[in-house]
């Protein structure tokens, strides 16, 4: 039986993208019962898994700094991209990258940075994953693969349902938007503001952890803009009130001009409430014709798009609900798993 070492080292920012990718990994290939592989996880410390099928080995400055240590593992995967710690040289390792958004969020000097950091973990990875086509593009513009290939796997998404989710305190009756992300400038939340003028019985709902420089800028243009009662920032939401504001939107709007996957759209998806995104990036990839899309970001074109994308919608909610439905369940982390089991099997050989 082979030794598979999986690193999931940002388990627990079980607020950001890569830590539910962690997780939700984690759990997936446990509960798959995997009998091909003596499977131990590189965890965090104080991380739990409450599992005996599998070994978990916390993580110490031995193994950060000296990967000879790190040895008896036939497969190590770096669910990271800028890992901490890596196998020593006998042992074949698989590298996840999940996007470049830094070449869209640095300066030039940082930008170049990790950039070259970027590579010299490309070299040292036997092979190199990522989440979309999109992502794969931009991997092959800017490193030197040097004859690797590129796996492209979909991220499973799974979105915590709840019978009857409560109302969240910072909700009244009136009707809202919904968006969500950590508040970067790529996800670009401050195009959404100027359309409430034309929808002036909504309000505005944008979740997710607002104290960043990005988040300041939305909180003062939000004074500035006389909308402090119509634009809500709740910051970092529970998964019950994450359910109930997709349940409850009128629609989930996600104009970010950089994603490697988009996580989001397929968790709306799951709902069957109509999607506004940006056309850029990975979103057009992940959301097919099951979205409506901003090809600007000026204010008339948005609320054009979301008037008659909204009139369109509502001629057929069910069959265009269902359809939603559909298209999100090929993103499954049953799915997810099984795909990266095959790569396991086919660096063995």
């Amino acid at each position: 039986m082979k030794n598979l070492l999986i690193d999931i080292y940002k388990a627990n920012d079980l607020f950001s993208g890569l830590g539910q990718f962690s997780n939700n990994f984690a759990h997936e290939i446990i509960r798959q019962n995997i009998s091909d592989y003596e499977i131990s996880f590189l965890t965090p410390k104080g991380y739990k898994i409450d599992s005996d099928k599998v070994q978990q080995l916390q993580v110490n400055l031995l193994r950060r700094y000296f990967p000879t240590s790190n040895s008896g593992f036939d497969i190590w995967h770096s669910l990271y991209q800028f890992p901490s710690f890596f196998p020593d040289k006998k042992t074949k390792q698989i590298l996840t990258i999940h996007d470049l958004n830094f070449l869209i969020e640095k300066r030039d000097g940082p930008k170049k940075k990790y950039l070259s950091r970027l590579q010299k973990n490309v070299d040292r990875a036997d092979v190199v994953t990522t989440i979309s086509h999109y992502s794969k593009k931009l991997i092959e513009e800017n490193l030197e693969l040097r004859n690797r290939e590129i796996n492209v796997v979909y991220n499973g998404v799974y979105l915590r349902s709840f019978v009857d989710p409560k109302k969240p305190r910072y909700c009244d009756e009136r009707k809202f938007f919904f968006s969500l992300g950590v508040f970067k400038h790529k996800k670009n939340f401050h195009v959404l503001l100027p359309i409430l003028d034309r929808f002036k019985d909504h309000t505005l709902i944008i979740a997710g952890n607002n104290e960043t420089e990005y988040g300041a800028e939305i909180r003062e243009l939000v004074k500035r803009s006389n909308l402090v009662d119509r634009v809500i920032l709740p910051g970092t939401i529970s998964d019950e009130d994450k359910f109930y504001l997709y349940k409850n939107c009128e629609a989930f709007l996600f104009p970010s001009v950089a994603e490697g996957f988009g996580m989001p759209l397929i968790e709306a998806m799951n709902i069957g409430k109509p999607i506004f995104i940006s056309d850029h990036c990975s979103l057009p990839e992940i959301a097919g014709d099951h979205a409506f899309y901003f090809s600007s970001f000026d204010k008339e074109d948005m609320v054009s798009v979301i008037e008659n994308s909204m009139a369109d919608y509502s001629k057929n909610t069910t069959e265009r609900a269902e359809s939603m439905k559909e298209h999100a369940e090929q993103f499954s982390w049953e799915n997810c798993i099984k795909e990266y089991l095959e790569i396991y099997r086919k660096i063995e050989r």
